[in-house]
């Protein structure tokens, strides 16, 4: 009895130390989406960080991308425990590589940051707009458009042709960047010109 009580007790506190990930409707410049969403403990407005997942999940789902090990809950969770709001669009358009269809991706991702930044409980001072693999080269695009952050971030950017065209139009972005690819990232590095 006292070492299930014990047991209950430790979960409990376990669980309470997890931000919850919510998935939340948005709505801004006539599109609308979901996001995950994990608020840090805390009362807000907080600095808020915009992720732009992979193409796994445009193609497989959350869920999907999470059995293949891409665990957008646990990047939620993770952003929210260092004190910042994650606000992470799942995007609605599939996973097509056209022009026109990267534009809309492009559009889509622009609203969800403006739908974020209505929020009360965002910072809108103070975001942060990054993604991982295709939502790198989305950043990377609607950074050179302009939009109004405060950093911009990739992690390991797909689409090596798109990045290598949109770098050559960098001098247009205003804030800090940082991208990581790997320097054993043959591929990615050939493409880069």
């Amino acid at each position: 009895m006292f070492s299930r009580s014990i047991f209950a007790f430790t979960i409990a506190a376990f669980l309470s130390m997890i931000s919850p990930v919510k998935a939340e409707g948005w709505t801004s410049g006539g599109y609308k989406g979901e996001a995950l969403v994990c608020p840090p403990k805390g009362v807000g407005p907080f600095p808020t960080i915009i992720f732009n997942h992979a193409k796994i999940v445009d193609k497989f789902g959350v869920s999907g991308a999470y059995d293949k090990g891409y665990d957008l809950d646990g990047i939620c969770r993770a952003f929210a425990k260092e004190g910042y709001l994650a606000f992470m669009p799942i995007r609605q358009h599939g996973h097509e590589n056209n022009r026109k269809h990267i534009e809309n991706l492009l559009s889509e991702v622009t609203n969800a940051l403006m739908a974020a930044k209505a929020r009360k409980d965002v910072d809108s001072s103070r975001i942060a707009f990054g993604g991982h693999s295709r939502g790198g080269v989305l950043t990377l695009l609607a950074g050179t458009r302009g939009i109004p952050v405060k950093a911009l971030f990739m992690l390991a950017p797909g689409m090596p042709g798109l990045f290598s065209k949109a770098v050559k139009r960098v001098d247009r972005i205003r804030v800090p960047v940082l991208a990581m690819i790997a320097n054993d990232d043959e591929e990615f590095l050939s493409n880069i010109t």
